[in-house]
């Protein structure tokens, strides 16, 4: 099942981001609990008694009027001695009786749910196998969140079988007597009396259908499932749907939808036999009777081959096919292989979610699920932790928290880095052997850990440990790179990579890490290694001189960082990048390469003891840039969930001590931007407003609190000349008009300090100034009457 992101509105003058994955599917998350509820966990029932078979009967024929008529016999097999008593779990319907082994009646204790204990007439032992019959009838319910349980929709009648509202969130008790955990797996027939012509479908294959023994528009359907499930997985649609039925690699295929909807479904389900074919090629068989889609008016849920899905994502395109994609992966993952507790969703719902991106991979091409995955990615860093109100570990998220977004998109995310270490090969084969291995069963994380390390032979603890049982993402970052010229082609390189964590005060171990390496000729050359705790010096024989170099360019392994990176050939404007930075390429005479790095988690804070930096978030800008080739940016501080709440450090006192700082690399002092202002958008203590970059270049940028060193561009003197280039190397040129006496110049940094003197020499118009001995940063060109910034490179 999917859930639908709750809608964030966004400040008016935010990026705006639009997930369109998300965008038109159902509401799975129950945010009414300001407390972190624990799940119920009712596994322990399964450990007595095992319900081998449901034989549900069904009269349906007033179920317009809101009434149902049932009889549930469970086949019961006892685990344990000395069994007396059957605590079934059931809601809100009334009982006629119960009956033992089709005779003998039973005592109970009901008062309208959701504990249902039947006395059994004799004692029973390990092994004992009986049935119990309950008769009942009445109006089925739905849980608080007007979600999971039987909805009656007219012309639609059908069950959803998760309470997002309830605990336990499994709901097969709105409507069958049953023990509602993830561990109880059962077989299931179905014998559905329906009227008006509406025709009952449940899981499995239908076995028969009777149209005659009853006279009239009455019909009764019988339904058989051979392959085991938990009662919440069991599902019912009537309606007056018509069949669509197809045969695929010897799969029978059928999509209900009334006749009103038939061709939009033809179209929104046009690519389900080719998802089928990726899941069976990348995860293995798929081990059940049928696969089967009935629409209803809400969804979607796995039911195990009788998936109900939107019907507003009918709507005869492939906008929604990834929820297509995300449900039927439900029979992998979720019906096959079922978590084992509410607090391993995980496995359910991530890596559903995951491959409801993965799917892509063969129908489009690795691009569009690396698109796919990458927006995911952004999502994850920028809205999961305000809309699940924190930073939480995947396994034993707080009930309500069971289908948010830690469990769908970080889960997500964490599948395809799961993929990024393991490799493909691996991945694949391990969880379609770990499939095989758990047909029909239960996995929690603990499991799931060890037996995919001892199928793949890659040791997971530090994985696990450090994705799934913590909370919190890795920031990895270039503090330096150092080329050591040699006499042979290949250049060594020491290159220094730290770790900086994002809501964790745990180190990421073991971490596969991709750094490649690229030079003005647009040669490119990558290396794996691994990041085992320490920051490390990694050194490396390039095949180039490298002018600058990247972490996991390929996003294998994705962190705590989103990236805007384009190749451009003109002059362009982009806005709402993943850089969470806008850019405006303003000369570019050749092809440019930018990569715009927005880091998540505060810089390292060496440099200036007058301010103090971000603890939010930096930028890394880098790229192949042509001799002529300029570029401005813009982005936005506010302190709101629209933003995150990134800046709220900073903003704490308001706009007026906010500053743009500067540093080329992490090896070098961060330093006032010389090329910056900031327009605080009305109210200076509004907390909202923007930085324009005037100069963007390569290197740290970040935002911090402290007293500027200078004044703001606006308000400098007009010079009387010219300084370039700027950006700046190894020297400067002074254009100026002609003197006739001495005029000294002085060269000072952002603290003020005087670094270098001279004088004009007499009746020329240009000066050139060494600047070599200068580190890179922001410094200023004064004379007499005028200054101004420049940067060096």
């Amino acid at each position: 099942m999917l859930k639908q992101i709750l809608l964030i509105v966004l400040f008016s003058l935010a990026s705006i981001f639009v997930h369109a994955q998300f965008s038109c599917q159902d509401t799975k998350a129950n945010k009414t609990s300001a407390t972190a509820t624990p799940p119920i966990n009712n596994n322990g029932k399964s450990d007595t008694l095992d319900i081998l078979h449901f034989d549900l009967e069904f009269d349906m024929t007033q179920i317009q009027n809101g009434l149902l008529t049932g009889v549930a016999e469970l086949t019961i097999v006892c685990q344990l001695n000395n069994i007396f008593q059957v605590n079934l779990d059931f809601l809100a319907l009334n009982i006629d009786s119960v009956k033992f082994n089709d005779s003998l009646s039973c005592t109970y204790s009901f008062n309208n749910g959701p504990h249902f204990p039947v006395y059994l007439p004799d004692t029973l032992n390990s092994t004992d196998t009986f049935t119990l019959a309950i008769y009942y009838y009445g109006s089925p319910v739905q849980d608080a969140s007007g979600w999971g349980g039987f909805h009656l929709n007219s012309p639609y009648f059908y069950n959803l079988g998760v309470g997002f509202a309830a605990n336990p969130h499994t709901f097969g008790r709105a409507w069958f007597p049953c023990f509602d955990n993830f561990v109880e797996k059962s077989t299931f027939s179905f014998h559905v009396k329906t009227a008006g012509g509406r025709k009952a479908f449940c899981n499995g294959i239908r076995t028969s259908i009777d149209t005659s023994s009853f006279g009239g528009d009455t019909i009764v359907s019988h339904w058989s499932l051979i392959d085991p499930i938990p009662p919440y997985l069991a599902s019912i649609a009537i309606s007056d749907y018509e069949e669509l039925t197809s045969t695929h690699a010897n799969m029978p295929f059928i999509l209900l939808a009334r006749e009103v909807d038939t061709n939009k479904a033809k179209g929104s389900f046009a690519n389900l036999p080719a998802i089928y074919d990726n899941f069976v090629t990348r995860y293995g068989p798929y081990f059940w009777q049928k696969v089967g889609y009935a629409v209803t008016p809400l969804g979607a849920m796995e039911h195990a081959t009788s998936i109900h899905y939107p019907r507003s994502d009918v709507n005869g395109n492939l906008s929604s096919e990834d929820l297509i994609a995300h449900e039927l992966f439900h029979h992998w993952f979720g019906n096959l292989v079922t978590c084992e507790t509410a607090g391993d969703m995980w496995i359910n719902e991530g890596l559903a979610e995951y491959a409801s991106n993965q799917y892509l991979e063969d129908l489009k091409g690795y691009s569009d699920y690396m698109d796919a995955v990458i927006a995911n990615h952004f999502y994850v860093m920028r809205q999961a932790h305000i809309t699940d109100d924190g930073y939480h570990a995947l396994y034993n998220l707080p009930n309500e928290l069971t289908y948010g977004d830690h469990t769908y998109q970080k889960g997500a995310m964490v599948g395809h880095n799961l993929r990024g270490y393991l490799g493909d090969s691996d991945f694949f084969s391990g969880l379609t052997t770990l499939l095989a291995n758990n047909k029909y069963g239960n996995l929690n994380s603990i499991q799931f850990r060890d037996q995919l390390s001892q199928i793949t032979g890659y040791n997971l603890n530090s994985f696990f440990a450090d994705w799934v049982f913590d909370a919190g993402y890795p920031d990895f970052n270039i503090d330096s790179m150092q080329v050591i010229t040699n006499a042979l082609p290949e250049k060594t390189v020491n290159i220094r990579v730290s770790q900086r964590m994002l809501a964790t005060t745990k180190r990421f171990t073991n971490v596969p890490l991709t750094l490649t390496f690229h030079d003005a000729q647009w040669n490119t050359a990558s290396y794996n290694v691994l990041f085992t705790n320490a920051d490390t010096i990694y050194t490396l024989l390039v095949p180039f001189h490298p002018t600058w170099a990247t972490i996991n360019e390929n996003n294998k392994v994705l962190i705590g960082v989103t990236v805007y990176d384009e190749t451009l050939t003109s002059n362009v404007i982009r806005q709402n990048t993943k850089g969470l930075m806008d850019v405006y390429v303003t000369a570019n005479p050749d092809s440019a390469r930018l990569r715009v790095e927005h880091h998540w988690a505060g810089p390292s804070a060496t440099g200036n003891e007058n301010f103090r930096l971000s603890s939010a978030r930096y930028w890394r800008v880098t790229g192949t840039f042509p001799a002529a080739f300029q570029a401005n940016a813009k982005f936005q501080y506010i302190s709101s969930a629209s933003n995150a709440y990134l800046d709220e450090d900073l903003l704490a006192n308001g706009e007026d001590s906010l500053i743009l700082v500067y540093r080329k690399d992490a090896s070098h002092e961060w330093a006032e931007y010389g090329y910056y202002h900031k327009d605080v958008m009305g109210s200076p203590n509004n907390k909202i407003g923007r930085m324009y970059i005037h100069s963007l270049i390569p290197g740290e940028f970040a935002m911090a609190n402290g007293k500027s060193m200078f004044k703001l561009e606006e308000n400098l003197q007009q010079p009387t000349f010219t300084l370039f280039p700027n950006p700046a190397t190894d020297s400067i040129i002074i254009e100026h008009e002609p003197v006739n006496s001495t005029s000294q110049w002085t060269i000072r940094d952002v603290k003020g300090r005087v670094l270098l003197t001279g004088d004009f020499k007499l009746q020329t118009e240009s000066t050139q100034i060494s600047i070599s001995s200068l580190a890179a940063g922001t410094y200023f060109f004064c004379t007499g009457n005028a200054t101004q910034k420049f940067i060096v490179q």
